[in-house]
């Protein structure tokens, strides 16, 4: 599954723009399971950690809750929202 989702993210000429990646299939485990995100920190030492997906319940409050700044790809009230994929570059414009 990897290749899908990051296909998604390569086909909007976006994937060059993340300096790591983290699917959970790579980790063998799955949302909400805490281990995903781990494995990415783990990846990546930064100071902020961002999650973005398109299912809230399922996908960004398990991220919250790890301590991930959340973005859902449409609107919703209790996320900022880039509309889609097209729009990720506003990332910066949102935190």
């Amino acid at each position: 599954m990897p290749r899908v989702q990051f296909g998604k993210v390569a086909h909007h000429g976006l994937l060059h723009r993340f300096e790591a990646r983290v699917a959970s299939y790579d980790v063998g485990a799955h949302k909400p399971e805490i281990a995903v995100f781990e494995a990415a920190r783990e990846a990546l030492d930064a100071e902020t950690y961002v999650y973005v997906a398109d299912n809230p319940p399922g996908d960004l409050d398990p991220a919250r809750e790890a301590g991930f700044r959340c973005v859902h790809l449409d609107a919703d009230a209790d996320y900022p929202a880039v509309g889609d994929f097209d729009s990720l570059a506003r990332l910066g414009e949102l935190f």
